[in-house]
């Protein structure tokens, strides 16, 4: 993906070139960050932090002024989704003293939380999934993204709902 993404990069103007190579470092960055994390609040950190990289390249190297819309739906999309992560993730730090992704299994009991809550739970990771009715944000932002940036969208980014619920179960 990485030699796909440089050599997409060509159409880029030299001018705004060395910056977006700064932004493909920073996600690069993030996501070897996100997949050597044990604890989870690292992990949703660096979950919610990959969508900062794409947000900059809709919004830096997009093509229409619709870009500004997509970006903006991209970010509310997925911080309204994962607000009831990070308050499951903050109780189960604060109270049950629930640290890493292996203490999971023998301190919580998925059977004694309700459904409402498994399922709040999980809608943030299903907004990064391409699922539909969970992903009206998606194709605004690879239509306004430039193809470097529709390209990392849908190579990397979207896959990271299913690690994340690959990763919670």
């Amino acid at each position: 993906i990485t030699l796909i993404i440089f050599l997409a990069s060509n159409f880029i103007s030299k001018s705004k070139l060395l910056n977006f190579y700064e932004v493909l470092k920073i996600i690069f960055f993030i996501l070897c960050l996100l997949f050597y994390c044990n604890s989870f609040l690292s992990f949703y950190i660096y979950f919610e932090l990959s969508i900062l990289p794409i947000f900059l390249i809709i919004l830096g190297w997009g093509y229409q002024t619709e870009r500004v819309r997509a970006g903006l739906a991209l970010l509310f999309y997925t911080i309204t989704a994962s607000m009831p992560l990070l308050v499951f993730l903050v109780n189960i730090v604060l109270f049950i003293k629930v640290f890493y992704f292996r203490q999971l299994f023998y301190k919580l009991n998925f059977n004694s939380l309700s459904i409402l809550v498994t399922l709040r739970i999980i809608l943030a990771f299903l907004v990064k999934l391409p699922i539909f009715l969970g992903h009206i944000w998606l194709p605004k932002a690879h239509v306004e993204a430039p193809v470097v940036g529709s390209i990392l969208l849908a190579a990397v980014l979207l896959k990271l709902g299913g690690y994340g619920l690959a990763r919670l179960t």
